[in-house]
């Protein structure tokens, strides 16, 4: 019996759920309504429509016919709709389903398409607008801080924090610089432990900023023995809270030996598993490697960075490959070419090009006959040089006069190169002469050359920071070509600035803030803190003499 009551109830929900349909509803007065049909049961005696303005229900007495069609081209004509009321994300919603349903429909992909754009567009409008707004409240904040109302500064710029991780770096050299302010405040009021919390707020906002660190660094400034005594009295404690207190005065002793594996047993526990510990870790990892290698022990800085990664697997492996080149120069007799050809390799299989670049061209001054240098440096001619054609095939002939030389004075052992680099010069010296009517043209041309660059070093900054890249399958680096794009956004900035001072006030082309973020941007994606190396300047004065 309880079969057959659940066979009729199921009968009966197959029978008042019908499926949504695209529908043509004619009204007694001639108007039509288009949409999709929600419900249409004959026992009721109204039948609801969705439409663009929503859901609505029509009495079946004023309906005179019912055209039905597919469900993609219902879900078309809403997506019409959606489209006509400026409705765009729901337009797009709409084609996506219809296209999904049709998929070999060329018009409902043509409308898919066209929505792609316009939502793209609308999308592009409101980031800026609230990248500018972003921009002012923060300005506002730094105005507030510079009158010494850092609570209400500090209010501001957290209610103001970027949601696109493109805008993050810039905003976080910001926010350190701001700490920064409140950090010398409160040390110029005595408050040794109010600006340690300030700096390392501007720490974990950006980690490089010497004077964030220089901060934190009076801040403990105090009387060392009395630091130590803490010390001994916590080692000799059983109390679990002294092995806190323990890390905390190793930390500020700068005994990082043996104050990070007990902040490693810390952050190992449920209850110290915090981001002040992970932060405090970071940067002692990070602090740590860096005085190894101003020490000049570069295999310790190799070994602490390999452990820092091991920690923080997103870290930049740059460093790690300069600590290796660095134990390298240290295992390699620099008066012998032959060795210090292998060097130059051993930085380039590292992605070390510069120093590979260099490294090769002191092997030449050594032995200008050696074949390992002088094939490599043959690779890297060729490559600035098609660099130096990219330039000219896109009408960048400033850019070329500006690079040209510099390639002709690098691989100057080569002749060839040297001819192909100044007669590029040359042809883009003829060009630049046929195209560019005026010195403003030409800068308003860079600046504009170095907004595309800038914009696509923020693609590729946008892809490197994502959560949502598979790195397997990436077949280049997206932080390196950030990196460059940045760095030639650059050039083409202070390119366009040379040539016409006035494009640098806000009210032309407000160059001084742009270089000021390129140069922002690219300085913290290029890690501008390598190890010394001494030998390299000295080598390099020795060329030029």
């Amino acid at each position: 019996m309880k079969t057959l009551q659940l066979a009729a109830l199921f009968a009966g929900l197959i029978i008042i759920a019908p499926t949504a349909s695209a529908d043509i509803i004619e009204m007694q007065g001639g108007s039509k309504q288009e949409g999709l049909i929600l419900r249409d049961i004959a026992a009721e005696n109204q039948v609801t429509l969705r439409t663009a303005s929503g859901d609505i229900a029509i009495p079946r007495s004023k309906i005179a016919k019912i055209t039905k069609e597919s469900e993609a081209a219902g879900q078309v004509r809403l997506g019409d709709q959606y489209m006509n009321s400026g409705n765009n994300a729901k337009a797009l919603e709409a084609y996506r389903r219809a296209v999904e349903l049709d998929a070999n429909n060329a018009d409902y992909a043509a409308k898919l398409k066209t929505a792609e754009g316009v939502h793209l567009d609308d999308k592009a409008q409101k980031q800026a607008a609230r990248a500018a707004a972003m921009r002012q409240k923060i300005d506002q904040a730094l105005v507030l801080a510079r009158d010494k109302k850092f609570e209400e500064a500090e209010t501001l710029m957290k209610e103001n924090r970027p949601t696109d991780p493109a805008d993050l770096p810039p905003y976080n050299k910001v926010l350190a610089e701001f700490y920064v302010m409140w950090g010398r405040d409160r040390l110029d009021r005595q408050d040794a432990g109010g600006a340690e919390v300030k700096a390392q707020a501007a720490l974990d906002a950006d980690r490089t900023n010497p004077d964030a660190q220089q901060i934190l660094q009076k801040s403990w400034e105090g009387d060392p023995t009395k630091m130590a005594e803490l010390v001994e009295i916590y080692r000799k404690s059983t109390a679990p809270e002294d092995r806190v207190n323990l890390a905390d005065a190793l930390y500020r002793l700068r005994n990082y030996d043996e104050a990070l594996p007990l902040y490693m047993e810390l952050y190992q526990t449920e209850k110290y598993h915090t981001k002040p510990i992970e932060g405090r870790v970071r940067q002692m990892f990070d602090m740590q490697h860096r005085e190894l290698a101003q020490k000049g022990d570069f295999q310790g800085a190799l070994n602490s960075y390999k452990n820092f990664l091991a920690f923080s697997p997103d870290e930049s492996t740059e460093p790690y490959a300069k600590y290796e080149y660095m134990v390298k120069v240290g295992q390699t007799q620099m008066d012998n070419a032959d060795q210090r050809a292998d060097l130059a390799a051993f930085a380039a299989e590292r992605g070390l090009t510069d120093i590979a670049k260099e490294e090769y061209l002191n092997v030449i001054q050594m032995a200008p006959d050696n074949p390992k240098a002088g094939a490599a440096l043959q690779q890297f001619a060729q490559a600035d040089l098609n660099y130096l054609n990219e330039f000219y095939s896109t009408g960048q002939y400033l850019m070329v006069a500006q690079k040209a030389p510099e390639i002709a004075k690098t691989y100057a052992m080569f002749p060839d190169v040297v001819k192909s680099a100044n007669a590029m010069a040359e042809r883009a010296a003829v060009e630049q002469v046929k195209e560019q009517k005026s010195k403003k043209q030409q800068a308003t041309l860079l600046a504009q050359r170095g907004d595309e660059y800038y914009n696509q070093g923020l693609s590729y900054l946008s892809t490197y920071m994502s959560d949502n890249v598979d790195k397997s399958i990436r077949v280049f680096s997206p932080k390196t070509e950030a990196t460059k794009y940045f760095q030639l956004a650059l050039m083409a900035y202070q390119q366009a600035l040379s040539i016409d001072p006035s494009l640098a006030a806000p009210t032309s082309y407000d160059l001084n803030r742009k270089i000021a973020d390129a140069y922002a941007k690219y300085a913290t994606l290029a890690n501008r803190l390598p190890p010394p190396l001494p030998s390299r300047n000295q080598n390099r004065m020795n060329r030029n003499n």
